[in-house]
C-alpha cells in the first residue's frame, strides 16, 4: 500500500510537471517524501515528521497528510495526530471511498479516547494559560483542556506576578484537576548602606546587624536603619526604597564622650564622737540620788499611815 502511494505521488510529479512549469519544487517535494517514509520506517519519527512537513509546504498532496498523521500517532502525540487525519479527509474530499473514510474516523475515534482531559484553576482571573508552550486560554478556563499522555507542563503567567511552571504527568484517557494560584511579585530595590566609623554595622527592620559596607536588595518603601560602631553613639534612620532603582546611605556616626572618673576625697582627721549620758558618771549619781530621796518618802508616808490606824482603833476600844 505505502509502495502503491510513493509510485502514485512520483507519477503525479512527472505528469503535472510540465504543465505546472514547477517541476524543481514537486521534484523536491517528492524527495523530502520518500527521506521521510525512510525514517518513519526506522521508528525515527522526528527526523519523519521532519521531512513530510516539509513536502507537505512544497506540495500539500493528501497522501502526506496522511502520512503525516501515523507519525504523530506513533509516539502517542494524539492531538496532532486527528488534526493531521482531518485535513487529509479534507483534501480527499468527494474521491474518498466509503472503507476509507471509515478507517479514517475509526482511527480519530480511538485516539480521543486516550486524549487527556486537564482541569486547570488558575489565579488571578485574566492570567494567560499554556500547556506545553501552547496557549489554552487565560483563567478562569470555560472547561478542560484536551491533552496528550505523558508528561505535561503547564505555565501560568500575569504581569505583575511571579509565573508559576508545574510538571504533571498523565495516562490515556486520564482526568486530571490542577490548581494554580500566582502570587504577586515583591517590588524591590537596592539598598547601600555606607559609615566612615572603623568597624560600623547596620540592623535593617530590627534584624542581625551586618558590617558596613553593605549592599542588600529589599522591598520598596519606607525601612528603619540602625548604624552602629565601637566607640560611637548609634544612629537610627529612616531610608525610602523606590522600585528598580539604588538607594545610597551614608551615616556619619558620633564619637561617644569620653567617661568621668570620679574620684574619692582623702580621709580627714577623726571627729570625736560625744559620750552618750548614759555613759557619764554624774548621770548615774544623781539617779541613785534620786531613787534614795524616793524610798525615804515613802518610807515615812507608810509609819505614819500605819500609826493613825492604830491610834484610832485604841480609841475605839476604850
Amino acid at each position: 500500500m505505502a509502495s502503491l502511494r510513493c509510485v502514485a505521488v512520483a507519477l503525479a510529479v512527472l505528469v503535472a510537471a510540465p504543465a505546472l512549469g514547477q517541476p524543481s519544487a514537486q521534484a523536491r517535494a517528492y524527495g523530502l517524501y520518500v527521506e521521510g517514509r525512510k525514517a518513519f520506517r526506522a521508528a525515527n519519527y522526528s527526523r519523519a515528521l521532519e521531512n513530510l512537513a516539509r513536502s507537505f509546504a512544497l506540495d500539500p498532496r493528501p497522501t502526506v497528510a496522511y502520512d503525516i498523521a501515523l507519525c504523530h500517532r506513533a509516539p502517542a502525540q494524539y492531538r496532532s495526530s486527528i488534526a493531521s487525519f482531518q485535513r487529509y479527509l479534507k483534501l480527499r474530499g468527494a474521491t474518498l471511498r466509503p472503507w476509507e473514510r471509515k478507517k479514517v474516523e475509526s482511527l480519530i475515534s480511538e485516539m480521543e479516547r486516550k486524549l487527556c482531559k486537564l482541569t486547570v484553576d488558575a489565579e488571578p482571573a485574566g492570567a494567560t494559560v499554556k500547556v506545553d508552550g501552547q496557549g489554552v486560554g487565560t483563567a478562569p478556563l470555560p472547561g478542560p483542556v484536551s491533552v496528550d499522555p505523558g508528561r505535561r507542563v503547564i505555565e501560568v503567567t500575569q504581569d505583575g506576578f511571579a509565573p508559576v511552571a508545574q510538571t504533571v504527568e498523565v495516562a490515556d484517557g486520564q482526568s486530571l484537576h490542577v490548581t494554580i494560584t500566582l502570587e504577586q511579585r515583591v517590588r524591590a530595590g537596592v539598598l547601600i548602606v555606607t559609615s566612615p566609623a572603623p568597624g560600623a554595622t547596620a540592623a535593617i527592620e530590627g534584624g542581625p546587624s551586618q558590617p558596613l559596607p553593605l549592599t542588600v536588595r529589599i522591598p520598596v518603601g519606607e525601612h528603619p536603619v540602625k548604624v552602629m560602631a565601637p566607640n560611637h553613639l548609634p544612629q537610627e534612620r529612616t531610608v525610602t526604597v523606590t522600585p528598580d532603582d539604588v538607594t545610597r546611605v551614608e551615616v556619619v556616626l558620633v564619637p561617644a564622650p569620653e567617661p568621668v572618673l570620679v574620684t574619692k576625697a582623702p580621709a580627714g582627721p577623726p571627729v570625736e564622737q560625744p559620750t552618750p549620758v548614759y555613759r557619764r558618771a554624774w548621770f548615774w549619781v544623781t539617779l541613785g540620788a534620786v531613787a534614795v530621796a524616793a524610798g525615804a518618802a515613802g518610807g515615812y508616808l507608810g509609819y505614819r499611815s500605819r500609826s493613825g490606824e492604830s491610834f484610832d482603833r485604841s480609841l475605839q476600844l476604850r
